[in-house]
């Protein structure tokens, strides 16, 4: 399993809230399509699957804050074909 961890979004922002995930678990997921988005201080953002794959566990839910680096979800990865 590969982890997916909040990525440094820049400007000192070091947490950031769960808005919405775009896939759910089960769901196939393509590397660079957007997985969830989560709000901060300044803006909203979409984070994109670092992997091809699919979601194999959501370890963090809609409106719960997140920090820098923490994992928010479980891809088990699948080679492009």
């Amino acid at each position: 399993m590969l982890e997916v961890v909040l990525p440094d979004l820049g400007e000192g922002i070091e947490s950031a809230f769960i808005s919405c995930w775009y896939k759910e678990e089960a769901d196939e997921v393509a590397q660079d399509e957007d997985l969830l988005e989560v709000v901060t201080e300044k803006s909203a953002l979409a984070i994109v699957s670092p992997y091809q794959g699919v979601v194999r566990n959501i370890l963090k839910k809609e409106n719960e804050k997140v920090k820098t680096g923490e994992v928010l979800a479980l891809i088990e990865k699948r080679e492009s074909e």
